[in-house]
């Protein structure tokens, strides 16, 4: 037991053994020092009278160094060694330990800018405290010298126990409590790296490195990481490392947030701020682990923390909430989620700022529930994921039928439509000179009819092959101008007949490349032919030749200009897309709206783009 002395108010005895741990800050005597001083001045009767009763705020100076008093005596009949002094919170302690003939006993160093080695107690490398043995009515004066570097106030808090906590059964519990804790986020860690492997969804990847940098902040606070083999011996490296991982918090949350939730696809805007807010938190971050290692300035690094997190999160809720109006389930996860890092984002904050420390326990509710929440939504977006997987792969089937089906039926399109022109061919042959010419027209007309049936059924049967994937280019290497040319050239009395004047530029006499000139034929064919079918009379179509370079590879570019009607633009988008139909009325012919869409596909067949520029009516 340990009791005030009625002859001293400034002296603890210690009469018993009773396994507790006693406040004794009502027991320290304290002053701040004005000039550099040495333990032996302090000492002399002439300093005695400086050194006043500690009450709260007496320790109120950031950047001063502080000496404190504390005398105990053993009125017990036992030696009693090993029993432990706890100091405090600060950066640097001396203990200077004088027994009652003023003889200097022992010089021990704590705090939590000193490294292990220079400690007696080595565990528990942030708890600041002292061993000491003191024998059978022994008197001892105990000098502390107080100094905090990290810019927060340093806290007397001395207490005296016969045990280090080390070794106390409260300890060893809550190190169990602690361990499932750990290994519930270990867990998690596991789960989400398996996912992103199997699944390849950078979702999951993401959220492994936001519970990875929890899991980092969390031993931080439960004084566990400052135990790990080299940060016993560097101390100084503790904070970078916790301001890294909470920096990293931050980016992998908003990565996570956006691939989740989709933002990019619901509100594109908004990623122009997620973009800034992962630069601030790069930057910041940065400037705050450099500001940290010359100045080991921890209360500005951690306001400065403090608020780049209060801007993100600000923003985050404002997002969230618009998600719920427009009731998407996915958003409610991340909303329950965040509300519980918001709150032990202001609450540790605040703690933080205060000196007091941060509430360990509260913050693993926080952890608990807002990663349960996150893992349980991940899981409810891989079911709608799956739902959409099942459901893309059962109109890919229906898809492949109908292609099947219309491949099939436009096969037996052709069959008849062969005979017929066939048969015709053989009637025309056949007939004599003295044939009427309207039986005559008539066989022409069925022979042009069956004609442009067979190039539909034709054109029909090559985008079926081109979506299968069964479609391949057959390569010839030549030359490619002459080829167009003379294509160009199959034109020009159809060009003419409609009064329009068909013109080939280029200033390329040669190109030789490897083409397909099957498709390239119709490439042409379907440009010049549509080019054709909505220029007036006496209008004009170029068709432009060069060679151009992209990434140090020459290519060909094509260009068909005509002074036709022009293409509104709420019909540019649909275009190349089959059956499409313009809806101009000053069209005298309609085709069957496969043309583009054939020359689209095969243009991407062969790794090249196509464009269109138009206007109504601009000549």
């Amino acid at each position: 037991m340990i009791h005030d002395d009625p002859r001293s108010n400034t002296t603890f005895h210690i009469d018993s053994i009773d396994h507790k741990i006693h406040n004794l800050n009502g027991f320290v005597e304290i002053f701040k020092e004005s000039r550099p001083l040495h333990v032996d001045e302090i000492r002399r009767a002439d300093w005695d009278t400086l050194f006043k009763p500690w009450k709260e705020g007496s320790t109120d100076c950031a950047t001063c160094i502080y000496w404190a008093r504390i005398k105990l005596k053993n009125d017990t009949k036992s030696d009693l060694n090993q029993w432990i002094l706890y100091l405090g919170t600060a950066s640097n302690i001396y203990a200077y330990i004088f027994d009652e003939g003023d003889s200097l006993k022992a010089v021990q160093r704590s705090g939590r800018g000193i490294t292990a080695a220079l400690k007696n107690l080595k565990n528990g490398n942030r708890l600041e405290r002292i061993p000491f043995d003191i024998g059978p009515k022994e008197r001892l004066q105990i000098y502390l010298r107080i100094q905090n570097t990290n810019g927060y106030s340093p806290k007397i808090k001395v207490a005296l126990s016969d045990e280090d906590y080390t070794k106390s059964s409260q300890y060893n519990r809550q190190r169990i409590l602690d361990g499932l804790f750990i290994g519930f986020l270990l867990s998690l860690m596991v789960f989400n790296i398996l996912f992103f492997v199997t699944t390849r969804d950078i979702a999951f990847l993401y959220q492994f490195i936001f519970v990875t940098c929890i899991l980092i902040f969390m031993i931080d606070i439960m004084d566990l990481i400052c135990d790990f083999p080299f940060l016993l011996d560097h101390p100084e490296a503790l904070e970078p490392i916790n301001f890294a991982a909470l920096i990293g918090l931050n980016i992998s949350y908003l990565l996570f947030v956006n691939k989740f939730i989709q933002v990019e696809k619901i509100f594109p805007k908004w990623i122009y701020i997620f973009n800034k807010l992962i630069q601030l938190n790069l930057v910041m971050g940065i400037g705050i682990i450099v500001f940290y290692f010359f100045t080991l300035n921890e209360r500005i690094t951690d306001t400065a923390i403090a608020l780049i997190s209060a801007i993100q999160y600000g923003f985050l809720l404002v997002l969230l909430f618009m998600f719920l109006k427009i009731k998407d389930k996915k958003s409610y996860f991340i909303l329950i989620a965040t509300f519980f890092l918001i709150g032990g984002v202001i609450v540790d904050g605040v703690c933080i700022a205060m000196g007091i420390g941060v509430p360990i326990e509260f913050s693993k509710y926080v952890v608990i529930g807002n990663v349960s929440f996150f893992f349980v939504g991940l899981a409810y977006r891989m079911k709608l994921l799956k739902e959409e997987e099942h459901e893309a792969i059962r109109q890919k089937e229906n898809q492949e039928l109908k292609n099947q089906l219309y491949t099939n039926i436009t096969h037996e399109f052709r069959t008849p439509l062969t005979v017929i022109q066939g048969m015709t061919n053989q009637i025309e042959t056949n007939l004599n000179n003295q044939v009427s010419s309207i039986l005559l027209q008539s066989i022409q007309l069925i022979k042009s009819n069956v004609k442009r049936l067979l190039q539909l059924v034709n054109t029909i049967l090559d985008l079926a092959k081109l979506e299968s994937g069964k479609m391949t280019l057959t390569l010839a290497h030549g030359d490619v101008i002459g080829f167009l040319r003379y294509n160009l050239g199959l034109f020009e009395g159809y060009a003419m007949s409609k009064k329009i004047h068909l013109q080939f530029l280029t200033e390329l006499e040669v190109f030789m490349m490897d083409f397909d000139k099957e498709k390239m034929q119709h490439i042409v064919s379907n440009l010049l032919s549509n080019a054709i079918k909505f220029t007036r009379a006496d209008g004009k179509i170029l068709f432009s030749v060069k060679s151009i370079e992209n990434n140090h590879q020459p290519y060909l570019e094509l260009e068909v200009k005509d002074t036709g009607i022009g293409i509104p633009k709420s019909e540019m988008d649909s275009l190349f897309g089959r059956f499409f139909q313009a809806s101009s009325s000053m069209l005298t012919e309609q085709g069957s709206g496969l043309g583009l869409a054939l020359v689209h596909e095969l243009v991407k067949l062969m790794n090249g783009q196509i464009f269109v520029e138009s206007e109504v009516d601009q000549f």
